[in-house]
């Protein structure tokens, strides 16, 4: 996402999503004409927008009410000019002095940014919803349900580096620096890319990693302490479950990338697609837990596509139904899905 003067604006107003307040704070502190455009930007505004601009950027810092009172002082001997009716258009308001007073409260928003590029941002998403995300190196992140990232809001002088919880497709931009970019997962895994697209699955009970295109390492911890390296080609699966500590066991394969981040276009892809697979993750990303009334049903496997409603887990699992051939039903308040 591009840095525009209506972004500037919004995050000066309080009104920026986290992931859109870190880049526009990264973007005015990487470069002193970025901030000399942000003040121009400021400068264009009305009489109205410039006082609503200062007291939301008043509120933001208390370092800044000694400001206030000299712009409510600068206001006060502007208006008491004002003698009759006729003179209201005539007014002349002192602008230039203002303009500096604005000019301090950019110094000092700067110093504020400065202050806090290394903080870290957290994003987050609710059961059902999926969230595109743009990184401050411009790599992108498709966030999807009940998922979680953190990373600093700077990469200027930090390595590139997000921790992820739950599932995320990443699109990351080759620099030509060639500085890496780290994805941390639990338990000490960690997936070391330079410029790739591949799609991630850390939950509790299991892990799993498909590369859409380009290279990867992922490293797995041992019991020695070591470090196992897996390298990754386009296509290839790398699976662990809730016995990896213990086993360090690893399942690979080769894929269908897309069945795997399909999600991120409103389907699912579906290639031999077990029924016991589909369960999981809606209860993982949409928190809907549903059982069958018969186990072996979780074996059964199509191919095809599945639409993603947004939010609505109830309309997705009539579809599953529906595609599978089975009846869905509700038996202790609980949906069962049965012959």
């Amino acid at each position: 996402m591009k840095v525009t003067k209506e972004l500037v604006m919004l995050y000066f107003q309080g009104k920026c999503s986290d992931a859109d307040e870190a880049m526009v704070e990264v973007w005015m502190s990487e470069s002193p004409y970025h901030g000399e455009l942000a003040e121009q930007w400021l400068m264009e505004l009305d009489h109205e927008n410039k006082e609503l601009l200062v007291e939301l950027a008043i509120s933001k810092n208390d370092i800044w009410n000694n400001t206030s009172q000299e712009i409510d002082n600068i206001a006060d001997e502007a208006f008491l000019k004002i003698e009759n009716e006729d003179k209201i258009n005539s007014i002349n308001f002192n602008w230039t002095s203002l303009a500096a007073v604005l000019m301090g409260i950019t110094v000092v928003a700067f110093c504020f940014f400065l202050h806090s590029k290394n903080k870290s941002v957290e994003i987050a998403t609710e059961f059902g919803q999926i969230r595109h995300i743009t990184l401050p190196d411009s790599s992108k992140v498709v966030l999807n349900g009940n998922s979680k990232i953190k990373y600093n809001r700077s990469w200027d002088e930090n390595p590139r580096e997000i921790w992820l919880d739950g599932e995320a497709f990443f699109s990351i931009t080759h620099l030509k620096n060639n500085a890496r970019f780290i994805v941390h997962l639990s338990s000490g895994k960690k997936i070391e890319v330079l410029g790739t697209e591949f799609n991630v699955i850390n939950r509790p009970n299991h892990d799993c990693v498909v590369l859409k295109s380009g290279s990867i390492k992922l490293s797995l911890p041992e019991k020695t302490g070591a470090e196992k390296e897996i390298y990754l080609k386009p296509g290839d699966l790398i699976e662990t479950d809730e016995t990896f500590a213990k086993k360090s066991d690893v399942k690979k394969a080769v894929v269908n990338p897309e069945t795997y981040y399909s999600w991120t276009n409103g389907k699912w892809t579906l290639d031999g697609t077990s029924l016991g697979e589909m369960l999981v993750h809606v209860e993982e990303n949409y928190g809907l837990h549903v059982e069958v009334a018969n186990v072996q049903l979780l074996k059964k496997r199509l191919s095809g596509s599945i639409p993603l409603s947004d939010n609505n887990p109830a309309l997705l699992i009539e579809d599953i139904a529906h595609l599978f051939q089975l009846k869905l039903e509700k038996k202790d308040n609980k949906l069962v899905l049965a012959e």
